[in-house]
């Protein structure tokens, strides 16, 4: 990118700008971490949910199929 650009980039550093003005003598950097929640319990529960109605979907289906 430093060739392509011209300019002088410092290799291994990233800045995330919130903004920038031309009074500013340096650039605001914005906070950069990554914040994912943890909620496994509630995903889990999720996925067992939805996998109980897809089983029952498919029962459903499967009987109305057979004729039965």
């Amino acid at each position: 990118m430093s060739e392509f650009t011209g300019l002088n980039l410092m290799k291994g550093v990233f800045l995330d700008l919130i903004s920038s003005n031309e009074l500013q003598e340096h650039a605001v950097p914005n906070n950069s971490r990554v914040k994912l929640s943890n909620n496994h319990l509630q995903y889990a529960v999720t996925w067992f949910l939805l996998g109980i109605v897809f089983l029952i979907m498919n029962y459903i289906y499967l009987r109305k199929k057979n004729g039965n």
